[in-house]
């Protein structure tokens, strides 16, 4: 159990929520009443011209070359810096959620992301929902399957 960083309830932790169900459906909201004809949130839409975007077509907090807020002395991104001691970074110097020493379930939700990223940059399909959507089942199930496959392999092959 854990206690919503919001309204303060508790709540079963899915994975990497720090908010309880209630509040990110309320978030969730709230955002797509700032949303452009792109479907798009307005401030952050390159094609709009948003107010967060700078001249170079770069979200101004990232932006290199303008100096944005998140970009630190070594010229990368502060919570991703080696050098910074970032704050994405865990113990074993690699991203938080694609470390498998650290968040094993993580690690494997991103690796089913980048695989299906790749199958619509192959194809002529565009990618219109979650990537965990396309597969039919939630996390949890998608989670033991593949620990199921894994055990299976170990008992036949080793």
């Amino acid at each position: 159990m854990n206690i919503c960083t919001k309204c303060k309830c508790k709540f079963y932790k899915e994975l990497q929520y720090k908010t309880c169900e209630k509040c990110r459906l309320k978030d969730k909201i709230s955002k797509q009443k700032n949303k452009c004809e792109h479907d798009r949130q307005k401030s952050r839409c390159k094609d709009c011209k948003g107010s967060q975007i700078c001249e170079h077509n770069i979200l101004k907090y990232f932006c290199k070359v303008c100096k944005g807020s998140q970009i630190c002395e070594h010229n990368k991104i502060k919570s991703f810096c080696k050098e910074c001691g970032g704050k994405s970074l865990c113990e074993h110097n690699k991203r938080k959620s694609k470390c498998k020493d650290c968040n094993y379930n993580l690690y494997l939700v991103n690796l089913q992301r980048k695989q299906m990223r790749k199958i619509f940059e192959k194809s002529n399909l565009n990618k219109t929902t979650s990537s965990i959507k396309y597969l039919g089942c939630d996390i949890k199930e998608y989670i033991n399957h593949i620990q199921n496959k894994i055990k299976y392999f170990i008992e036949i092959y080793f």
